[in-house]
């Protein structure tokens, strides 16, 4: 199945390029908040995440940059402190090429953060071939006739059983929705390893709920199997 896709996965890293076109999803800036609000004290999540972009916008050095949905994290409302850190992170990847974002269920108000840059709803784009939504809402009727879906949103993974436990592992889920070949992103977001795909209750979306088969890779590109 990997083999039909015209977008290629940024080996070792939660991220795919397509010619100068790099494509990310689920930074989730701002989590730490959540966790606070669950007596779990973490700091410095934010900084992980600039370190993370600089890495991957240094092997890939993309012209065109499209995160496909939920750059922020917290709803409905927001810190300063929060939008200072989404707008950090937005000039960073400015300043390698153009940016797009595809709003995704976290991103609520994110055009009073972003307000120069281009934002798209969460229903998507078509962009050269490439059909790209978050994944929590339906797409339009032009993603059926897309070469691909480029998606985020299930924030892929798979728990390996062994001995001393279980081990979550991020990782690219190549699927097919109605015909057309899907690439799920893993969250970019260095805290969230993901949802066990294994599962299907965890294919989570209106795509997502639809896919007919589909097979997983660990970020090194190391094949997992057939999950569907």
């Amino acid at each position: 199945m990997e083999g039909s896709f015209p977008v290629t996965p940024v080996t070792g890293m939660p991220a795919a390029v397509r010619g100068k076109t790099l494509y990310i999803a689920d930074l989730h800036i701002g989590i730490e908040r959540e966790y606070w609000r669950a007596g779990v004290r973490v700091s410095g999540l934010s900084t992980k995440v600039r370190e993370q972009v600089e890495q991957v916008l240094d092997v890939t050095r993309p012209k065109h940059i499209i995160v496909a949905g939920d750059l922020k994290h917290n709803i409905p409302d927001f810190t300063q402190r929060e939008a200072e850190e989404v707008r950090n992170v937005a000039e960073l990847l400015q300043s390698q090429g153009e940016l797009i974002i595809v709003k995704g269920n976290h991103d609520g108000d994110l055009e009073k953060i972003l307000p120069e840059v281009t934002i798209y709803p969460g229903s998507g784009l078509e962009e050269k071939g490439v059909y790209v939504l978050h994944g929590h809402a339906r797409p339009s009727e032009d993603a059926e006739r897309a070469k691909m879906i480029m998606m985020g949103h299930v924030h892929p993974a798979i728990a390996f059983k062994h001995r001393f436990g279980v081990q979550m592992e991020k990782v690219f889920l190549f699927a097919e929705w109605r015909g057309v070949p899907v690439l799920v992103l893993p969250a970019f977001s260095p805290v969230i390893t993901g949802m066990d795909i294994t599962k299907k209750d965890n294919l989570i979306g209106p795509v997502a709920k639809e896919f007919s088969q589909a097979e997983a890779f660990l970020l090194d590109g190391t094949y997992v199997g057939r999950v569907l």
